[in-house]
């Protein structure tokens, strides 16, 4: 987790950019970022999140991506970080290093 504060004009500009870019940008975008934040594969993401290993890659060429797979992918998205958070809370629980739990995907 980076612990670098944003300025708000900072964060006003990427919302913004962020708000005018059409569903399938926007959702590659969110994408990048978790691939970036979690470590994950961008194949094993898309197999993940409908067995299909082109997902990300083909997103990056272009693919149209509609709205049941744009709440597949946010869903396993929230999921997985929802997940994560269990076991780096239990981890703490019991005293154990967070980073044992979190690097098993």
């Amino acid at each position: 987790m980076c612990t670098k504060r944003i300025p708000a004009c900072v964060i006003g500009r990427i919302l913004l950019v962020v708000l005018h870019m059409d569903p399938t940008d926007r959702i590659l975008s969110i994408v990048e970022t978790f691939l970036a934040e979690s470590g994950m594969d961008a194949t094993l993401f898309g197999r993940n999140v409908c067995n299909d290993g082109n997902l990300v890659g083909d997103m990056r060429n272009g693919r149209e991506v509609r709205r049941p797979m744009r709440e597949k992918i946010e869903r396993f998205i929230a999921d997985w970080q929802g997940k994560d958070s269990r076991e780096h809370n239990s981890a703490v629980e019991h005293g154990h290093s967070a980073t044992a739990s979190q690097t098993s995907v």
